[in-house]
């Protein structure tokens, strides 16, 4: 009798912990949790934030009620997308160093053929932050990786097939020749 009554207090007690924990999570502002690692309403919120700039959403129009409740679950769904990605590549070890993360940035900004200053101004006018540019880079530079590993280089292209596709192009293929 004693151990029936000791299990229904501790099964309250759970009961309510997790009703805790559920009511803490909603209060903090989570939107999702990805194997244990939480995207929040502020993570959300920023993303929302950038992307009304770059689509230069405005509130007066009839239809922006609409565009935003459609924005708001493509960005959720991208952050949790990104999650996913950014959790694989942790477990395979993938990772952008500081160094890569610099290169690409000055390649972009050569490839723009703006200085510094004015491609870190572009960027501001977008909404983002230096360093929240630098971190969505990196992500993305990361999933890239993830994908290049897991994906790309595994496609195989048989060297008939290559050649058909050029043949139509009025490349003179001729002889015996390897791709790598």
């Amino acid at each position: 009798m004693k151990f029936r009554h000791l299990f229904f207090i501790l099964g309250i007690s759970l009961f309510s912990l997790q009703y805790d924990c559920a009511s803490a999570a909603s209060k903090i502002g989570i939107v999702a949790t990805v194997n244990g690692e939480m995207i929040s309403t502020l993570d959300l919120e920023k993303a929302i934030k950038s992307e009304m700039v770059i689509r230069n959403l405005n509130k007066n129009t009839p239809q922006f009620e609409t565009q935003m409740a459609k924005l708001r679950t493509e960005l959720l769904n991208s952050l949790i997308d990104e999650k996913i990605l950014l959790l694989e590549a942790k477990n395979q070890s993938i990772s952008v160093s500081d160094e890569q993360l610099k290169f690409e940035i000055q390649k972009t900004i050569q490839e723009l053929g703006v200085s510094e200053k004015e491609f870190y101004k572009q960027v501001a006018s977008s909404g983002l932050s230096k360093k929240e540019y630098s971190e969505k880079l990196r992500t993305a530079l990361t999933t890239q990786n993830l994908i290049g590993r897991n994906v790309f280089r595994k496609i195989i292209v048989p060297q008939d097939e290559i050649l058909e596709f050029y043949k139509p192009l009025g490349a003179n293929l001729q002889g015996d020749f390897k791709f790598p």
